[in-house]
């Protein structure tokens, strides 16, 4: 099964850790960055962007782009 990653590329880097903060509960697993961009595994594709966007935005955090990766499963 493949699994699937929410990537968030953010106007500021330094918005990373609030960033962090406000996607937190959307999945089990923590959200990472690296620089501008913010990467957390979840389980649905479906509205997983849309709820990303409403958390940011809660949390004021600007982002430029936000998308869904699938990851090719492990052998």
């Amino acid at each position: 099964m493949a699994q699937i990653e929410l990537e968030v590329t953010l106007t500021h880097p330094a918005a990373a850790f609030a960033a962090m903060i406000a996607l937190e509960g959307m999945t089990d697993a923590p959200p990472y960055a690296d620089g501008a961009l913010v990467m957390v595994t979840v389980h649905e594709r479906s509205g997983a962007i849309m709820e990303a966007a409403r958390r940011l935005n809660r949390a004021g955090v600007a982002a430029e782009h936000i998308e869904l990766r699938s990851l090719a499963a492990a052998a």
